[in-house]
């Protein structure tokens, strides 16, 4: 009884908030602004002609707050605002990560990505490339959810100042 009294226990404890820890790096402010495209199972990219800006609007020990507002496509920007806390019941099912060079805001940047069911996706099959410098770390999300190879959408950095 007690074994699983504390089996339980371990698994009811909150872990450490991956979209926090990236954003309390950041002083309020701080934006990132991401194109929208689709990529068709052959790679041709499609631009959406859509962007969202993330702006951190507040930040303090145990939370960051961001403003989100999408512009462009027929959509007009009215920001949706979320917040990240230092732990989360929610953490991240990460099933493959690894490194590789991509192209971000016409620069070659080196970044360690991730995949899995994401929290910041939604759940939906994802995989994030993350870069320190860009505020929020996320320069590229790859939405995968039909598998690998299969047409899916994207957002991909095209500017970000970090304060």
């Amino acid at each position: 009884m007690k074994l699983l009294l504390a089996i339980l226990l371990l698994l009811a404890q909150d872990a450490d908030d991956p979209v926090f820890k990236r954003w309390s790096g950041c002083k309020p402010g701080s934006w990132v602004k991401f194109r929208r495209e689709t990529v068709t199972a052959d790679g041709k990219v499609v631009d959406l002609k859509q962007e969202i800006t993330q702006t951190l609007v507040e930040a303090d020990a145990q939370k960051v707050v961001v403003d989100s507002v999408m512009e462009g496509g027929g959509k007009a920007g009215k920001p949706t605002r979320d917040t990240y806390r230092v732990k989360t019941p929610l953490p991240d099912k990460i099933e493959k990560e690894g490194d590789e060079e991509i192209e971000v805001n016409g620069k070659k940047v080196t970044c360690h990505w991730v995949q899995g069911n994401l929290f910041i996706t939604g759940r939906t099959l994802a995989r994030i490339y993350l870069h320190a410098d860009a505020p929020g770390g996320i320069v590229r999300t790859d939405l995968i959810v039909f598998g690998e190879g299969k047409p899916h959408a994207r957002q991909v950095a095209v500017g970000w100042e970090k304060k």
